[in-house]
């Protein structure tokens, strides 16, 4: 099926939406990383800072307790300035979206994906990090999969990039630098 909506049988999206991704159903598990491309205002900026990657926001699946069918994502977003949980459908239904794809984690030893999604519920209503600065209690979206991760000892420390901004010279994690350093392969 190559409509989104088709793809999630019991979704509350219609056969009519139009999203660009294909995202099985059977591609949705607990903690597996959910990444979208737009060209937002936010969107476009990120790709103006990173040419590299095709997406330009990251988030965190995770499937409503006793529900096979409410998939909601754990994101760090600055339209509401905070980490919060949104239902699926809403995530991809941002304006100007033109891709999104599912990542799953590849880990050398036993784990379980869903416990970084338990972990970053935790982080919901942590502020936003519009400073992109690493090193503080707030999160942008790629410093939220990354910090969790890190914290389930699932990855070390990052190798961050140094922008030269209009803000001044920041050391961040970008999106095309989480897809080159994270253990997580591309699901069709």
């Amino acid at each position: 099926m190559s409509a989104l909506s088709a793809s999630l049988k019991n979704s509350s999206l219609t056969t009519n939406s139009k999203f660009p991704a294909d995202i099985d159903i059977d591609t949705l598990s607990s903690g597996r990383l959910i990444f979208r491309g737009t060209r937002s205002r936010e969107g476009q900026v990120v790709r103006w800072f990173d040419e590299q990657s095709e997406f330009t926001h990251v988030g965190i699946l995770a499937n409503q307790t006793g529900s096979n069918n409410q998939w909601n994502v754990i994101h760090a977003t600055p339209d509401y300035d905070k980490v919060i949980l949104e239902s699926l459908d809403d995530f991809l239904k941002t304006p100007g979206i033109f891709s999104a794809c599912v990542f799953k984690w590849n880990l050398p030893f036993p784990k379980k994906d869903s416990d970084i999604a338990h972990l970053a519920t935790q982080w919901i209503g942590t502020t936003f990090d519009g400073k992109f600065d690493f090193d503080n209690p707030s999160l942008y979206c790629t410093e939220l999969v990354w910090k969790a991760a890190q914290t389930l000892h699932w990855v070390a420390e990052p190798r961050l990039r140094t922008l030269h901004t209009p803000l001044g010279t920041k050391r961040v994690l970008l999106i095309s630098h989480l897809l080159e350093q994270l253990p997580i392969t591309r699901l069709m």
